[in-house]
C-alpha cells in the first residue's frame, strides 16, 4: 500500500477518469451512470460487512485491475464508532507511517486485494466517508458517514450487480 496526499490523490483521479473532479459530494457523480442508495448500519452485522467490503474490492478490481484507490475523504463525524489504534496498526501492517490527515489515500496493488477490502470494512464500520476506484477510470464508489453509497460505472448491468449484492 502506498499513502497519498490530497495532491496526489487529484492527479491520480484525474489521469484515470472521465470526469475529472473528484467526486465528493453526490452531484458531482455523473447522473446517468450512477446508483445511489443508503443503508442502515445499525442493522447491518459485521459478518455482512465484511462481505460487503470484498465485494466492493472484488468488483472494483475486475477485470484484473492493476491498482485501486480507497480514499478517505472524511472521519471524526462519529468518533464513537472509530478505533484509531485499529487503523493506525493496519496502516503500519501496510506500510503506511504518515498520519491520515497527511495521507488521506490508500492506492492499493492488485496482491493487496484483502489489506484495501479490510480499508473499506473499517471505514464503513467507522462511519468515514470513502471514496474507492478502479485504476482503469471504469468503476468507483462511495460511501458516506450517513450510510449512503454512490456506485459509478457505464455498465449498467455491472452497476446493479454491485448494488443488488450491498443491499441483501
Amino acid at each position: 500500500m502506498k499513502c497519498l496526499t490530497p495532491g496526489q490523490i487529484t492527479v491520480w483521479w484525474e489521469s484515470h477518469f472521465r470526469f475529472s473532479k473528484l467526486p465528493i459530494n453526490v452531484s458531482d457523480w455523473p447522473r446517468e451512470s450512477t446508483d445511489r442508495f443508503g443503508i442502515d448500519l445499525d442493522v447491518f452485522p459485521a459478518a455482512r460487512l465484511r462481505f460487503a467490503s470484498s465485494s466492493i474490492v472484488r468488483w472494483l478490481a475486475e477485470p484484473e485491475s492493476d491498482d485501486l484507490l480507497v480514499w478517505v475523504f472524511e472521519c471524526g463525524i462519529w468518533p464513537s464508532s472509530e478505533d484509531w489504534n485499529l487503523y493506525q496498526m493496519f496502516r503500519e501492517t501496510c506500510g503506511g507511517r504518515s498520519r491520515l490527515e497527511d495521507g488521506p489515500g490508500h492506492l492499493f496493488m492488485l496482491h493487496e486485494r484483502e489489506d484495501a477490502a479490510t480499508l473499506v470494512f473499517l471505514s464503513i464500520a467507522f462511519g468515514w466517508g470513502i471514496i474507492a476506484a478502479s485504476f482503469d477510470g471504469r468503476r468507483a464508489m462511495s460511501f458516506n458517514h450517513d450510510g449512503h453509497f454512490s456506485i459509478w460505472c457505464e455498465d449498467a448491468a455491472s452497476r446493479d450487480w454491485l448494488a443488488s449484492d450491498l443491499r441483501k
